[in-house]
């Protein structure tokens, strides 16, 4: 155990998710209000939160711009990740469980057009919009609020809680503008052709015709039909921002906060069609002329000041299809109210919606100035495409809100209903700044881009993977918004449309291109309706490993750790085996030379031992600050894991256990394994055959993913495996909640018996004496001592030389025979470098001694 003054480091904001079930977890204990809450995708490798609009009553607030639910002026009907600045549910972290994230907020709107002068006029609820505009969002009045069967949130759940194989978030919610809107978002841990690496989500949107826009219960018009809806994304990219076990955040500046879109083709000759962020090289350090001086490129370097590692960690977001009625991809496709595809396919794949490029939350719209969130900003935002210049160029001066000619004859400004396509030869409309780079060429690129296909200096990736030469990049500034909008789209009284928007994270840009290449194939070759999901068994289905088994992970008499777990893997006919592997923070690593590099392809191994070469992703070639990434770095629940065992099927009998549900024990006593230490385990199940994937891409096996390290369920159990168990208010307190949360195992002798201390035949000590500066089994930003073979109900006092009590506990009920004190004094302080005295005082016996403290 650790000690720490507990001090106030979280402000809650009424949402804490137990899951405790033997199904891990359909039971809501969430603090707060009903309908609705917040849902957590940490089942596979990109992590992300979702707050719906219906999540607390009026009174409380959603998400820290917004007040609460029944202010008109509210914009958003989807916020993802940081919901209340202290980053309390996960926010675009790639891999999962590593603590850098990469967008300080993101967010998704509905925005309706109408031609009518009296659909939302200037009002105290409406002083800066004009008539015509309107969001739609969520309040308590309005029609269908509090009906169960429109106004409800299910929380993040296993499809299967048995396999652990898919996890689904299901909420929905009336808005004002009379469109009710269901969201089905689903995550797949399958760790194989990264279809662990990304959210997919389908939306959902009905026009009921009942409108009610200053949200006071009363229909201000019925039969209403939307005339211009337009669904837009917005992020504010921070690509360094990090979070601490104590709960807090830091921000690790130096690298390029850039954002783009990537135009160039995959490998089905469709262009990729793909918003990404990424760290790209210090702006200070780019020359007018785009040079960087030899030895300063130092893109992919996701935190220049703290981190000081090359990581070179992406994230992407794209929308897949617009389908009439629900999200099944064989339904016919909704077209926008000019008639074209809703996103354009093949060749044509994006061209019919918009990429922007903003200065704060609604970027240039119209006569708002930029920095705004107005309706009317953002609706010509999210449908920039189709007008002359909505701010491609990002400059207000030359916007203009005119039809563009690239696809239209004629219509009024700023009036798109009066818009007239053309009935021959229209191209693609380009007045949003998706493919600047067909504008004016490389200037489109503020730096870069740095990714050219090379994998390394003698070899290419396959065709269609790491090129990027069509888009644009841009450099943002604390505040700047990258956005992605589709539509607009007309909706009939008691019509449905899917929108289905995907978001994932990846290792450089072939890794995030993978990443959409999965989601893409597993949508349209393996797509199921909610309650059962993507289907994972029969034909066109998605390659399903055995069930994740459940673990136990303990220490072992012998002082070495034991790691147990059952064998509901073997129900899978094509089972095979299991593979044991651990995590460690010691010995620390530099992570240019494995780390994120071998995310994607580690489980491939078969042989013990760290993971190898081959399976190792290459370094940029155009990286050369090598000097700049020598930070020394240590392994969390993260990775990276070095397979510890395999054990084929043949031989599980050799590794039977009697301990209640676990059927299988294996000690690993490995010579790196330590009393003292900070460990991670998961045990994965592997079958073997034929199976088939994203991009014709084969293997004959594959494996369950880590949702079980040191016992988790896999599903959000309220704060971060690699939070602390004293400073963090989220961290549960009871060990059987701790490892649902994945937390850090230390491995630690038993409690030794007071009499066996007192003949001698256990010694206690203190470890390490002195210490200098850090501890071997120090992990992160934490420093400690470990007092060993601890009785029970024994007091430990520590002294300074003058006699002063520093620090003073009695450990009643010891879970183990070691007490970490971490240098803090009684009253919160870090204690000073100097000696000091400890005394012990345990039944029937003290130990006086001194300890050194030299940092």
């Amino acid at each position: 155990m650790v000690y720490k003054k507990l001090t106030t480091v979280l402000v809650a904001f009424g949402l804490i998710l137990l899951l405790a079930s033997a199904a891990y977890g359909q039971t809501d204990t969430r603090q707060g209000s009903a309908p609705a809450s917040t849902g957590v995708f940490v089942a596979g490798d990109y992590w992300d939160g979702i707050t719906p609009d219906n999540m607390t009553p009026a009174t409380a607030n959603r998400w820290w711009r917004e007040t609460g639910a029944d202010a008109v002026n509210n914009h958003t009907f989807m916020h993802m990740g940081n919901q209340d600045r202290n980053w309390n549910v996960p926010t675009t972290m790639w891999p999962g469980g590593w603590n850098y994230g990469q967008y300080w907020s993101h967010n998704m709107r509905i925005v309706e057009y109408n031609p009518d002068p009296t659909f939302f006029p200037a009002s105290p609820h409406n002083s800066a919009n004009k008539a015509n505009y309107a969001f739609g969002t969520y309040g308590t009045k309005i029609p269908g609020a509090g009906v169960a069967s429109r106004d409800y949130a299910r929380l993040t759940k296993w499809v299967d809680a048995n396999s652990r194989t898919q996890a689904m978030y299901e909420v929905g919610f009336p808005t004002a503008l009379g469109v009710d809107i269901k969201i089905v978002a689903r995550q797949f841990t399958v760790n194989w052709a990264n279809l662990n690496d990304f959210i997919i989500y389908e939306i959902t949107l009905t026009n009921t015709g009942a409108v009610d826009l200053n949200k006071d219960g009363v229909v201000d018009k019925t039969n209403n039909k939307i005339n211009a809806l337009t669904m837009g994304w917005n992020g504010t990219p921070m690509i360094s921002y990090y979070l601490t076990p104590t709960g807090g955040r830091g921000n690790d500046f130096n690298v390029g906060r850039n954002t783009g879109y990537v135009g160039d083709n995959d490998p089905t000759g469709a262009p990729w069609d793909m918003v990404v962020s990424f760290p790209g090289v210090d702006p200070t350090r780019v020359k007018a002329d785009r040079t960087v001086d030899a030895g300063k490129y130092n893109l992919g370097v996701n935190g220049a000041q703290v981190l000081k590692s090359y990581t070179d960690v992406w994230t992407f977001n794209s929308f897949v299809s617009v389908k009439k009625g629900d999200g099944n991809p064989a339904n016919a496709d909704k077209p926008t109210i000019f008639g074209s595809h809703p996103i354009g396919t093949a060749a044509q794949r994006g061209w019919y919606h918009s990429v922007m490029q903003g200065n704060g939350i609604g970027g240039f719209g119209g006569d708002a100035p930029p920095g705004s969130s107005t309706p009317e900003g953002l609706h010509k935002l999210f449908m920039g495409a189709w007008y002359t210049n909505a701010g491609k160029d990002n400059n207000a001066a030359t916007q203009a809100f005119t039809p563009n000619s690239n696809f239209f004859t004629s219509g009024d400004a700023a009036k798109p209903l009066t818009f007239v396509p053309k009935t021959t030869g229209a191209t693609r409309p380009n007045g949003d700044r998706k493919l600047y780079s067909e504008d004016i060429g490389v200037a489109a690129f503020s730096q870069g881009p740095w990714e050219n296909g090379k994998a390394d200096a003698n070899a290419n990736y396959p065709a269609g993977f790491g090129t990027w030469t069509k888009g644009f990049i841009f450099e943002h500034t604390f505040g700047g918004d990258i956005m992605n909008g589709v539509g607009p789209f007309s909706l009939d009284v008691g019509e449905s449309i899917t929108i289905v928007w995907v978001e994932g994270g990846g290792y450089r840009l072939e890794g995030v291109q993978r990443s959409l290449l999965a989601a893409r194939w597993a949508y349209e070759n393996a797509w199921g309706a909610a309650p059962g999901g993507y289907k994972e068994t029969g034909a066109n289905s998605l390659p399903t490993p055995p069930p994740a088994p459940l673990v136990s992970v303990a220490g072992a008499p012998s002082g070495k750790t034991m790691v147990r777990w059952d064998n509901r893997a073997e129900t899978d006919p094509q089972f095979q085996g299991y593979k044991i592997w651990r995590a460690q923070p010691f010995p620390k690593f530099k992570m240019i030379d494995g780390g994120m590099r071998g995310m994607d392809r580690y489980q491939e191994q078969m042989t013990p031992g760290e993971t190898t070469s081959d399976l190792l992703k290459p370094v940029n070639p155009k990286f050369d600050a090598v000097s700049e990434v020598q930070t020394l770095m240590q392994a969390d629940s993260w990775g990276p894991y070095r397979l510890v065992k395999v054990i084929p099927k043949a031989n599980l009998s050799q590794y039977a256990s009697a301990s209640g549900s676990f059927k299988y024990a294996y000690e690993d006593a490995d010579a790196d394994v330590l009393q003292g230490f900070t460990y991670w385990y998961y045990v994965s199940a592997y079958k073997e055959g034929t199976f088939a994937g994203p991009g014709g891409a084969t293997t004959t096996r594959i494996e369950s993913h880590k949702v079980n390290i040191n016992g988790r369920s896999g599903l959000w159990m309220g704060t971060y495996p690699f939070a602390n168990s004293s400073f963090n208010a989220w961290f549960p307190k009871d060990i059987a909640s701790q490892k649902l949360v994945g937390a850090a195992f230390v491995l630690a002798p038993d409690v030794p018996q007071a009499s066996d201390v007192a003949s001698g035949a256990v010694k206690i000590f203190v470890k390490p004496n002195p210490y200098k500066r850090t501890a071997l089994f120090d992990v992160g930003l934490e420093h400690k001592v470990a007092f060993n073979n601890i009785p029970n109900n024994t007091k430990i006092t520590i002294l300074d030389v003058a006699g002063q009590i520093v620090f003073q506990q009695t450990i009643l009920n010891p879970t183990n025979g070691t007490f970490f004190w971490d240098l803090f004094s009684k009253d919160g302080m870090e204690v000073a470098n100097g000696l000091y005295i400890y005394i012990v005082e345990y039944p029937g016996g003290m130990v006086r001694n001194y300890l050194a403290i030299m940092r």
